[in-house]
């Protein structure tokens, strides 16, 4: 395929996604292109619902979950008469995994259930019975077992299971996204493990073809490779190319060269995938880009990517060079085996198995001898210069107030309003940097200086700290921020970058924390789409008043330490002043209701809806707001509608789960409330969350994961609240 031909199809196929998943086949066929082109686009749009992995998150499935989607199965229901429910463990594409009771052996396995509306399709049985066949040629610590395929019959037909090995824990993909890029020597353990599982994969002829890092399971100290449905067996059968009947299989953003072209796959084709998974454990990026996995295809059928270079890894030479030999665009530069594979990473292979390609070489041949030397010394270096990459991490300190006028005391609050637009970032909340500070032996007040904010930032998986100042310079006010990568300790700084806004006034100053926030937002990584949508002024955000939003700060440190009454005559004050200020509303109902004046509370509530609807806060202070106003007034369906709502718009925010965890347990769905509770628990393990899930598992006689939750809460100087909940677990 031409690159020409790539690029249209590239075009059209993101012309495509940004269509309703439900409009995008009559979008295509609408197009004036070429029967070729759109029925390559059209193979690429079925991928991206079905090729992936098993649990891979489809377009319809997000639309699904919109619309309030229920799982398949209750826990408590059986399969074949023998597989007893116990809960759902996540739902995907191609369906739903659950942890259930093997009646029979009195065992606990994973049970995967194709989605209903797949029954008929041939493919998707047949990678079912394909992934059994495989995987059961695999014995291996580091690769799941597959026991056997079922068949349960409903009213309305037969469904299709897997049973295999319960396997819990999280994702490498997830464990990436929590801590950001590993170190070699905690890399090592996870990348040898794998190795070895594919290695015997490999060993009983079976190319995996989809290795990515969601299909890598971590739990504890174990890794495990999970998900065959693509594997082959023979790997000389061809699976058609982008111009032929065929189909390409897997997931864009880690097929080799030869893959994406439907040539014959071989073990080479998997090591280019681990090559790809290797550059993503060790620097955080992926070496074609995030987000634009057509993009990304079109230039690994033609380039190898520079070789890997990050100073938060201190990458050894052996491991850079291996990592570029495994992704070399040709299969036979690359390692033959994993065990060479293998052996380069530990520094034990023959060096003439990593040569460079022969563009590498014609491009080493036209540089100096001098130059070429800093070039291969010297490129972490160049790092600095750069952008700090992709964070999703971010923690914000107080920024200090150097002008002496207390009305400015808000300006952090305003800046992390800003921040908090973005669905990218997860900011570390106030309950939990309290939690985080206790466990550091620090009151809950500490300044938070440089050394401590970065050792909050590293014990939360944070991987960068924003600081800042206001300062006045005759009737200017000057803002000056700045942004730090942490490397692995919290005296190592990665990177780091500031800025300084001047602002002609107080107004001219919410602009400037606009503009701010932008900047860090860009720094960090995060498209300029999602910084052009998620953009509204922090006048709309919060509040046009200097002196509520004062107040406004002033009722958030009366109310963490315990004194609600000051607190409410605070944020009365606030709303005296602005009328307009959504979250004061918000907060003073929270206190009326909280005091048991439900009137009250509820006309605060009532306001606050009405006043968000008007200024048009940003979505998850909006979602926040009125998932908590439909739950105080017992409009359960509205809450659990608006909660689900905020989950797909903000998938890394834990309060979603934890409001839907609690609507569900008053709404005597017992088993789900414990499920959204627990996917609470992984967001953001507060004091709150850990309380709440503790009744929920102690309802579900799980009594020795209440007890880890409970200690817990002792641990962090909850003590009120860990005895009253062992003594409901004794009882």
């Amino acid at each position: 395929m031409t690159a020409d031909r790539w690029a249209r199809i590239h075009d059209l196929f993101e012309l495509c996604l940004d269509q309703p998943p439900e409009s995008r086949t009559s979008f295509l066929a609408a197009q004036p292109v070429e029967a070729e082109v759109r029925s390559e686009v059209q193979r690429l749009l079925n991928q991206d619902r079905a090729a992936g992995g098993f649990m891979d998150e489809s377009p319809d499935l997000v639309k699904e979950l919109r619309n309030g989607a229920r799982a398949q199965f209750s826990p408590g229901e059986r399969l074949a008469n023998r597989f007893e429910l116990l809960r759902l463990i996540g739902r995907g594409g191609m369906g739903e995994v659950y942890a259930a009771l093997d009646v029979d052996l009195e065992e606990q396995v994973a049970v995967k259930v194709l989605h209903a509306d797949l029954l008929g399709d041939a493919g998707a049985t047949q990678r079912f019975r394909r992934e059994l066949q495989l995987a059961r040629k695999v014995t291996h610590p580091h690769v799941c077992r597959l026991f056997d395929l079922g068949r349960h019959t409903t009213p309305s037909g037969d469904v299709f299971f897997l049973t295999m090995e319960l396997v819990e824990g999280e994702t490498l993909a997830e464990r990436l996204r929590r801590t950001g890029p590993m170190k070699v020597d905690e890399a090592r353990p996870i990348v040898e493990q794998i190795l070895h599982g594919l290695a015997a994969a490999h060993q009983a002829g079976i190319i995996h073809r989809d290795l990515k890092p969601s299909n890598i399971m971590l739990t504890g100290s174990r890794a495990v490779i999970m998900d065959f449905g693509l594997a082959r067996r023979d790997s000389t059968l061809m699976e058609g190319s982008l111009t032929s009947s065929g189909k390409v299989l897997g997931t864009l953003l880690y097929m080799a060269p030869e893959q994406l072209q439907g040539e014959p796959v071989t073990e080479r084709t998997d090591i280019y995938a681990i090559g790809l998974l290797l550059y993503e454990i060790t620097t955080g990026q992926r070496p074609f880009g995030a987000g634009d996995s057509v993009a990304g295809a079109l230039k690994r059928l033609t380039q190898a990517p520079a070789p890997p270079a990050n100073l938060a890894t201190d990458l050894p030479r052996n491991w850079s060079r291996t990592i570029t030999a495994a992704l070399e665009v040709d299969p036979a530069h690359r390692p033959a085996t994993v065990q060479i594979l293998l052996d380069h990473l530990r520094g034990q292979g023959p060096r003439h198995h990593l040569r460079l390609s022969r563009r590498q070489l014609v491009t080493a041949a036209a540089i100096p001898a001098g130059v070429m030397s800093l070039y291969l010394t010297v490129p972490r270096l160049l790092n600095r210069t750069q952008e700090f990459g992709s964070v999703d991490a971010v923690l914000v300190t107080p920024i200090h107030n150097n002008t002496g006028v207390t009305r400015f005391d808000g300006v952090t609050e305003l800046l992390t309003g800003q921040l908090g637009q973005s669905p990218r970032f997860d900011l570390l909340s106030e309950s939990r940097l309290s939690e985080i500070l206790a466990r550091m032996q620090r009151p809950a007040n500490a300044p938070m200086d440089p050394p401590i904010a970065r050792e909050v930032a590293l014990r939360h998986g944070h991987t960068a700290v924003v600081y800042g100042q206001v300062s006045q310079i005759g009737s200017d006010l000057i803002l000056d921020l700045k942004i730090e990568r942490l490397g692995s300790r919290p005296d190592h700084i990665d990177q780091q970058r500031d800025q300084q806004f001047r602002a002609s006034g107080p107004e001219d100053l919410l602009e400037r924390i606009r503009a701010g926030s932008l900047w860090i937002r860009q720094t960090l990584g995060e498209s300029t789409e999602d910084r052009n949508r998620y953009n509204r002024a922090p006048s709309d955000v919060t509040t046009t008043s200097w002196d509520a939003l004062a107040l406004y700060q002033q009722a958030q440190e009366q109310r963490g330490q315990g004194k609600p009454s000051s607190a409410a005559a605070l944020l009365r004050e606030a709303l005296r002043l602005d009328p307009g200020f959504a979250s004061a509303h918000r907060d003073l109902a929270d206190l009326l209701v909280a005091d048991g004046r439900l009137n009250e509370g509820y006309s605060s509530w009532l306001q606050a809806v009405e006043t968000s609807r008007r200024r048009q806060l940003n979505s998850r202070e909006r979602f926040r707001l009125e998932a908590s106003y439909f739950d105080d007034i017992e409009d359960l369906k509205a809450a659990e509608g608006i909660n689900r709502l905020w989950m797909t718009a903000y998938p890394r925010d834990y309060l979603p789960h934890f409001y839907l965890g609690n609507l569900c347990l008053r709404d005597f769905r017992l088993a789900e409330g414990l499920e959204q509770m627990l996917e609470a628990e992984k967001r953001d393990p507060n004091y709150v969350v850990l309380a709440h899930l503790s009744r929920h598992l102690v309802m579900h006689h799980r009594f020795p994961e209440a007890r880890q939750r409970i200690a817990a809460l002792e641990k962090i100087g909850r003590s009120a609240e860990s005895k009253s909940l062992a003594g409901m677990l004794s009882y």
